[in-house]
């Protein structure tokens, strides 16, 4: 196996990850951020209205409706 093909460690993985986090910019970090947190709350939201019509149908279900 040449050196590109070899696995890279953890350390290294972290490494990368931080000298790759330290390049940005507080205002591309920050979009970042508002990125992901605007997708977790999509998703979640969609997830607990998803969960919340399933159990108004359970009850119907139960109510005989």
């Amino acid at each position: 196996m040449s050196k590109e093909e070899q696995p890279i460690t953890q350390e290294e993985a972290q490494a990368n990850h931080d000298a790759w986090w330290d390049s940005l910019t507080n205002d591309e970090k920050e979009k970042l951020y508002n990125d992901m947190a605007e997708s977790e709350a999509t998703y979640y939201g969609s997830k607990l209205k998803q969960t919340a019509n399933e159990m108004l149908e359970a009850i119907k279900n139960i109510k005989g409706d």
